[in-house]
């Protein structure tokens, strides 16, 4: 979806240009104005993805839920668009204004940087979250502002707006994360029962680790009828605020484990006469399934997992949490 909201707005922008094409002598003034307008739309866009989930809990109680998520959704989509429609707008009228001495000059340093982009904006993910990458973007369309405003017209403007974005981003720095304050807002809102404790980013995903009671929210199909014995507590791992796994307790299943005889994942696991030899378990997540696997006398487990965030906090953060599921001698 990210990828087609990109083209769009690019697509969108040379469209444009084609059907309102403006006249030699403006495009100088026109060119820092975008690249102002290109940093703020970035920050628009962080704000309303922070107020979104607010804004549908209220058009819920007026307009309905189905009317709520079509305005909502929409409306994020449309300002998705715009940082690309005006970085398109921004790199046409820099080419066509500097098409005879300069085109490919532009045009490679245009490439260059998307190339760059890519590896940057990965780096920014790991250290400052979504929301400091987004701010450092803004950063970047304003410094670009300062570079092509040889008039001076969006000079002030854009250096108001690197030192409130260097400012933003102090706290990010330090904790090397999403701590912004509207941030942690949204997230105590996301997870009002549970105790939130870390939240990761890569280039893939958001994932994050909240503290669960013992209940059996998260074994999905479980038989509860007549259960007597204990659930065990557990690190639920939201990724992308909805696809779910979670960490089992260690010491809780030290103590009771026969939940495992009501999931489903026991059925492959008990019915074998001589039990399971070598167990494959896709899509390991937090290690319900390998820990199910050992349950029953698996002899070797491979685990496979492709978000390598929640693997490494398994190993790290959750290591004694998880009782090192994931250096088990019988698992790799």
């Amino acid at each position: 979806v990210a990828i087609s909201l990109a083209m769009l707005g690019f697509a969108s922008s040379g469209v444009y240009l084609i059907l309102r094409p403006v006249p030699p002598e403006d495009r100088t003034a026109r060119i820092p104005r975008v690249a102002f307008q290109f940093a703020i739309s970035a920050l628009v866009l962080l704000f309303y993805s922070c107020a979104a989930p607010f804004l549908l809990e209220f058009l819920k109680s007026v307009i309905g839920k189905g009317a709520s998520r079509v305005i909502v959704v929409t409306t994020l989509f449309g300002l998705s668009v715009v940082p690309f429609f005006l970085a398109g707008l921004f790199l046409s009228w820099a080419l066509v204004t500097h098409a005879k001495e300069w085109a490919g000059r532009v045009y490679g340093s245009n490439l260059v940087g998307s190339a760059a982009g890519c590896w940057i904006v990965i780096i920014l993910l790991k250290f400052l979250g979504c929301a400091g990458a987004i701010v450092t973007t803004a950063i970047a369309g304003f410094c670009a502002t300062l570079l092509v405003d040889t008039e001076g017209m969006q000079r002030k403007k854009a250096l108001v707006g690197i030192l409130a974005c260097s400012l933003l981003l102090i706290p990010a720095i330090v904790r090397q994360g999403d701590d912004f304050i509207f941030l942690r807002t949204l997230i105590k809102l996301t997870f009002p029962t549970d105790r939130h404790e870390l939240r990761r980013w890569d280039s893939s995903s958001c994932v994050d680790f909240v503290q669960m009671p013992p209940d059996p929210f998260g074994f999905w199909g479980a038989d509860k009828r007549n259960f007597t014995g204990a659930w065990p507590r557990k690190i639920g791992v939201y990724i992308d605020s909805y696809a779910f796994t979670s960490i089992i307790n260690a010491e809780d299943l030290k103590k009771d484990s026969t939940f495992f005889d009501r999931l489903p994942i026991s059925v492959p696991l008990s019915v074998k006469e001589n039990k399971a030899p070598h167990v494959l378990v896709i899509g390991a997540g937090g290690g319900n399934d390998v820990r199910a696997a050992l349950h029953f006398g698996a002899g070797k487990v491979t685990a496979v997992e492709i978000n390598p965030l929640i693997v490494e906090e398994v190993r790290d953060k959750y290591k004694d949490y998880s009782g090192d599921l994931y250096n088990h001698p019988k698992v790799n």
